[in-house]
């Protein structure tokens, strides 16, 4: 997600100081921000999912290899013969 879009920096915008040219958050907000950390296996499950979507993008980039490897000798037969 850009971090224009996270709640962390639309939180921040209400504490901005300066003009709008150099606008910025005060130390003090960063030391008192909390963020909410979810249960262990809330954090497992995440993690898990994470993983799982890991393991797929190389799976698919295995098969984007193969299929490029595939095409590249198919256009060299239909192109230059045996």
């Amino acid at each position: 997600m850009p971090l224009e879009n996270t709640q962390y920096k639309k939180t921040a915008h209400y504490y901005f100081t300066g003009s709008a040219g150099q606008q910025r958050v005060s130390a003090n907000f960063f030391e008192n921000f909390v963020i909410p950390l979810p249960s262990i296996k809330k954090q497992e499950e995440i993690c898990d999912r994470i993983f799982s979507k890991k393991r797929e993008i190389k799976r698919l980039r295995l098969n984007i290899k193969s299929l490029r490897e595939d095409a590249k000798r198919m256009f060299e037969l239909e192109v230059f013969g045996e």
